[in-house]
């Protein structure tokens, strides 16, 4: 997205604002180099009252959260940046800047995504987990999703993907912040606190499955 897709619309309005196409793949360049360390998403709700009036009067900032990681796999669906890389910039990569450490071992907590690099879905901001409604993206329709996360061991009992049935044959990964682990091995999922219905997770696997972190 660019500076050529705003046309003061109050949803594409942020700080930094969009900017052109050759900052763009000056800044994607910078991704799959390893000048940039990390992505991140400010996510800046607002109440649609607040962007609900002219452009320069709107406060600056979108939503970003569900967006965050599809927009991501585009790159990698379009060969600019490798899977391997795109999962650094998101979890290892913020670690270090951090100063955070990680790592899947017995006793300790598993922040982890497991997710779809081809599931096909339609972002709708009127479905969004979030109250607002100010996101530049709403009725795009993303290659990758994310399907289910676990923050310190622990799987969110209110996550509204968990409900979805996402069982298509393709390739999920499971990213967590650099090794490789079986995933077949049920004894590391049990050590790593990741609170799974295993056999449920085999079952959707139907190809390869790569670990990252």
């Amino acid at each position: 997205m660019t500076d050529e897709d705003v046309q003061y619309d109050t949803r594409y309005k942020m700080n930094p604002p969009l900017a052109s196409r050759e900052d763009r793949d000056v800044l994607i360049a910078g991704l799959a180099d390893g000048t940039v360390d990390a992505i991140a998403t400010d996510h800046a709700p607002h109440e649609p009252a607040l962007k609900d009036v002219e452009f320069d009067r709107a406060p600056f900032g979108v939503t970003g959260f569900e967006t965050a990681l599809a927009l991501g796999l585009e790159l990698v669906h379009a060969g600019r940046i490798s899977l391997m890389r795109l999962a650094e910039l998101f979890t290892s990569g913020p670690a270090r800047v951090l100063g955070m450490k990680r790592r899947i071992a017995e006793n300790e907590p598993g922040d982890l995504t497991i997710f779809s690099t081809d599931q096909t879905w339609t972002f709708l901001a009127q479905e969004s987990a979030s109250k607002s409604r100010n996101s530049p993206f709403d009725g795009r329709t993303f290659r990758g999703f994310r399907w289910r996360r676990s923050s310190r061991g622990a799987l969110p009992t209110e996550d509204r993907f968990a409900t979805k049935s996402l069982c298509p044959a393709t390739r999920f990964v499971i990213s967590v912040p650099p090794a490789h682990i079986d995933v077949r091995n049920a004894g590391w999922m049990r050590a790593a606190h990741l609170k799974i219905e295993f056999r449920f997770l085999a079952r959707c696997l139907r190809a390869s499955v790569a670990i990252q972190f």
